[in-house]
């Protein structure tokens, strides 16, 4: 699935969390706290997952600064 990036301006403190619509997250089967890995161009990680109805609309991933430094993106390529 395909996903449109939003920053959270977030950061974790060195773990890599990502956090998706309950929709979403549904659709794939995905619980709190799974695993998902998020990829990027040539990049991928591996990320906690939590789940939201408010943070992030269907449709979109909220990324942590972790998540956002390990793929290499800037604000410019959501």
């Amino acid at each position: 699935m395909n996903l449109k990036a939003k920053f959270l301006g977030l950061e974790s403190g060195g773990k890599p969390i990502v956090i998706l619509n309950m929709e979403d997250a549904g659709d794939l089967g995905i619980h709190s706290l799974d695993r998902v890995r998020v990829g990027y161009k040539k990049n991928c990680v591996t990320a906690i997952v939590n789940v939201t109805e408010k943070i992030v609309e269907k449709g979109t991933i909220g990324l942590y600064e972790e998540v956002k430094a390990a793929l290499g993106l800037r604000r410019e390529e959501t």
